[in-house]
């Protein structure tokens, strides 16, 4: 495959990446709005929202994992900590919580909390429904992912 052809057939990956992604995300918001810690936090309750979450990566469900991974990847009552986040959401991806794979994904890509594997990420990706024509190698996809994700793996 020629230099363009892997250009095109990234950018087409790109944008259904993000289409998928932004639909996923819609039914998963609306899903996770009931979870208690999304509640315990929208009440300004950070406390509650800390006390649901078990230290222990191991011992959290699938949403509570992601949840988890959220709050320390942006500093949501508590201390921001990407690499400790990464765990999270790997655990989470385990489980089968897709957003939580594509989140991983971006923290492999780009070796946070883990060491850093394009193909590694790519792997995630497809595991999240993310280009499952395989129209990009694993390693090309986990590239185009990072750098289009929209927080870029922070």
């Amino acid at each position: 495959m020629g230099t363009h052809a892997v250009a095109v057939a990234a950018g087409r990956c790109a944008l259904m990446g993000t289409v998928a992604l932004a639909s996923a995300l819609y039914a998963w918001s609306a899903q996770l709005a009931k979870h208690r810690i999304v509640t315990a936090v929208h009440h300004q309750s950070c406390a509650a929202a800390v006390r649901l979450i078990s230290p222990e990566v191991r011992d959290n469900d699938a949403p509570t994992a992601f949840l988890a991974g959220r709050m320390l990847d942006e500093g949501i009552c508590v201390q921001r900590d990407p690499e400790l986040a990464a765990h999270f959401f790997a655990h989470a991806a385990e489980l089968g919580e897709r957003a939580a794979a594509r989140d991983y994904a971006a923290k492999v890509g780009l070796g946070v909390g883990t060491e850093q594997d394009y193909a590694r990420a790519g792997e995630l990706c497809r595991a999240a429904g993310v280009d499952d024509q395989k129209q990009l190698s694993a390693a090309a996809l986990g590239r185009v992912w990072v750098y289009n994700y929209p927080t870029n793996g922070k």
